[in-house]
């Protein structure tokens, strides 16, 4: 799904995309190629907040609570620190391959992951929402922008997630990383 299909539902904030990402250089820092439509919201949603929940992680920032590269190494080390202990809580690969990219985050701590089952087509990636808590997850069959938008819509209701949201219209408020 392309990011048109999010823009349809909630319109970016003019002025505040980020355009001129060095994608080469992000790809390369994380050793992995990311999916059009996450490269298109940036660009046009730049950094910010989905009703003040949901924060989409940013490539190469100066916040590492929002960096992509940086959350890729410590959600990554977490997850495979938990899985020694509790292997019936994380149902993917985190060796070789590693099967999780997170991609964004709530204010609960909740992760959602691209889902690399086809490692070498970012674009068919699918969406695996962790529970901040390590113990449930929820997956969606679509990219991260048609999860956006869906969850937006209500489209999809995602069980992790408290009751309001997302709000009613929803909203995006962008912020300087």
């Amino acid at each position: 799904m392309a990011v048109s299909d999010l823009t349809a539902v909630l319109p970016p904030p003019p002025g505040h995309g980020w355009e001129d990402v060095d994608w080469a250089a992000a790809e390369r820092s994380l050793g992995l190629s990311l999916p059009q439509d996450y490269k298109d919201f940036i660009a046009l949603y730049g950094p910010g907040t989905f009703d003040d929940f949901l924060h989409v992680f940013l490539p190469a920032t100066g916040n590492e609570n929002l960096d992509l590269g940086h959350r890729q190494r410590m959600d990554i080390d977490t997850l495979r620190d938990f899985k020694e202990e509790f292997p019936e809580n994380v149902p993917y690969r985190l060796t070789g391959p590693v099967e999780l990219v997170p991609a964004a985050i709530t204010i609960n701590g909740d992760i959602v992951y691209w889902r690399r089952q086809d490692v070498g087509s970012p674009d068919s990636w699918t969406m695996a929402i962790c529970e901040s808590r390590i113990s449930e997850w929820f997956e969606y069959d679509g990219s991260l922008t048609s999860f956006l938008a869906d969850l937006l819509t209500r489209r999809v209701r995602v069980p992790l997630f408290p009751e309001g949201i997302p709000h009613s219209p929803p909203e995006y408020f962008p912020y300087e990383p």
